[in-house]
């Protein structure tokens, strides 16, 4: 669904004014709860007032009434966003002939499950691929994306607990997530200059996995410092410390293989 947004002459809403909840059942968004504060802004009483739920091209918009008649509404259905594990909000108020005159973008929840996970899944049309790794957020981490033609349920449920795409996919997308990093394609020289956020979320975690070895220092290819093989070794010896941190799974597949495989 394409949109125009006009900024003309537009007003900046401070999000400390809106407070945001997310509503979770099954471990899945199911609805949300937004109350607006927009007092002092001088903005006129009959202007309408919307809320947008979003993540990547998918948005769904709320009708909040008017800015004299706010409140603390119902919670309201996330619809097809359910299916998203990080869903962000904007707050509009538009006059009767469509003009915005004040805005708020990329609000967060305020509850717990604002936090971003790791790895975010989302789904869409992949063709004949059952799953992708995209870095379209709006913080340019990475996302797991599904085949949306595929059963929503049952991906998420393959995604999370089937051991054969645990062991297949995972440690694929650590390798590329953290190869991203450190061939320097985040615009950080050296491991230290990381920005606190997924980058170092993703390091941490590769340190973890794989202790007794350090990550490389220096992440600028240009360098002459730069380390290349030595770079690549870390990659695979972080993907497959993964795996074979994972033997029980190893041993659950190997056990249905030699059950259902002639």
């Amino acid at each position: 669904m394409k949109r125009t947004i006009n900024h003309t002459r537009k007003k900046r809403i401070p999000k400390g004014q809106i407070d945001i909840k997310v509503i979770k059942k099954r471990e899945r968004l199911d609805s949300f709860r937004a109350d607006i504060d927009l007092d002092g802004l001088g903005l006129p009483g009959e202007a309408q007032v919307y809320v947008e739920a979003y993540r990547r091209f998918q948005w769904n918009r709320y009708d909040f009434g008017r800015v004299n008649s706010l409140g603390a509404r119902e919670p309201l259905d996330m619809g097809d966003l359910s299916h998203s594990e990080t869903v962000s909000f904007r707050v509009l108020v538009k006059s009767e002939s469509g003009v915005i005159l004040a805005l708020a973008e990329e609000v967060k929840p305020s509850e717990k499950q604002a936090k971003t996970p790791l790895l975010p899944v989302d789904f869409d049309n992949l063709g004949h691929l059952i799953w992708d790794l995209e870095f379209q957020r709006s913080d340019g981490g990475p996302m797991l994306v599904l085949n949306k033609n595929l059963p929503k349920t049952f991906m998420l449920e393959q995604a999370r607990f089937d051991e054969q795409f645990i062991l297949t996919v995972y440690p694929e997308v650590l390798r590329q997530v953290l190869a991203r990093i450190i061939y320097g394609e985040e615009n950080a020289k050296r491991i230290d200059d990381l920005p606190d956020g997924w980058q170092r979320d993703w390091v941490r975690m590769a340190t973890n996995i794989l202790p007794e070895k350090e990550p490389p220092e220096v992440l600028d290819p240009s360098d002459s410092e730069f380390r290349r093989g030595e770079a690549r070794k870390w990659l695979n010896d972080v993907k497959k410390e993964f795996a074979q941190k994972r033997t029980d799974e190893w041993r659950n597949l190997l056990d249905f293989v030699e059950r259902n495989v002639v």
